[in-house]
């Protein structure tokens, strides 16, 4: 129980979702479908590779690899060194620790037909500070439609954070949540509204404070060289807006930049990738 406490108070202290600064997930714009929604995955072979960094010291890293319809990735966290304040103050304690936490994942996307695909992933999540670690198995499943009597509209909807019990001592049931994206292309501009709702909390009612996030977004791609995008968020979310920046170096290689800004002085996300895919 102890180190799950601790677990949320990093959370909280940075003010951002722990699962969701991994950069893949903010891609959309340029990427189109590939938001994290397991039936969005596309076809192809291709590999990322992020690293971000946040509140100054703390660093993730990302591999991916995408073959046809499924993918496997690691992402890896550093929350950097920290030192530990009791409610007491206590002159002989001096502990300082690193906590660190890898999620492994794999996911499938099915399709039913040109306009419907279903996807589900499965991931293993552990959280290690000091000499204690947290656990679990997530899943997540999620649906595309692509309805042909609407034209260029597309809606997009996923539920993450479904926990199965490990049968480890400490349990942290992650608050599951809703994410639904609806986008409408013209031309070479994406515009989309993306709906997240936490629908279960903890049910400690440790975790709270996450809600309702709306985010309106756009993306323009004037040339096969480059494109430019970016998000505004209204809601719960400590973010407040988004730039993402897309760049062809050769071929089917690219880079990614993505940069959030979020509210209450926190420091922003800054976010790189590298892209490499086979056609």
């Amino acid at each position: 129980m102890q180190s799950f406490l601790l677990f949320l108070a990093i959370i909280s202290s940075k003010g951002y979702s722990f699962l969701e600064v991994s950069p893949f997930s903010e891609l959309t714009l340029l990427n189109y479908l590939n938001t994290g929604n397991p039936s969005s995955y596309e076809n192809g072979i291709h590999v990322l590779f992020s690293s971000s960094l946040w509140d100054g010291y703390s660093k993730i890293h990302e591999l991916a690899f995408f073959y046809e319809k499924g993918v496997v990735g690691f992402r890896y966290y550093d929350f950097g060194e920290m030192e530990y304040k009791p409610d007491i103050p206590d002159d002989q304690l001096n502990l300082r620790y690193n906590p660190t936490a890898y999620i492994i994942y794999a996911g499938k996307r099915i399709d039913i037909d040109k306009e419907l695909s279903f996807g589900v992933r499965a991931s293993y999540f552990r959280f290690e500070v000091i000499n204690d670690k947290v656990e679990s198995f997530l899943g997540s499943f999620g649906f595309l439609y692509r309805p042909s009597y609407l034209g260029h509209l597309v809606l997009s909807a996923h539920v993450d954070n479904l926990s199965f019990d490990t049968g480890v001592e400490e349990k942290f049931p992650l608050p599951i949540k809703l994410n639904t994206t609806f986008y409408f292309l013209i031309r070479d501009i994406l515009l989309s509204y993306s709906y997240s709702k936490v629908v279960r909390q903890d049910n400690r009612n440790i975790m709270n404070g996450f809600g309702v996030t709306h985010r309106i977004g756009a993306s323009y791609t004037p040339h096969r060289l480059f494109s430019i995008g970016g998000g505004i968020f209204v809601g719960d979310d400590p973010r407040v807006f988004e730039g993402v920046l897309k760049l062809r170096v050769k071929n089917n290689f690219f880079l990614v930049y993505n940069g959030s800004y979020r509210r209450d002085g926190l420091s922003p996300v800054h976010s790189f990738v590298v892209e490499v895919r086979s056609k």
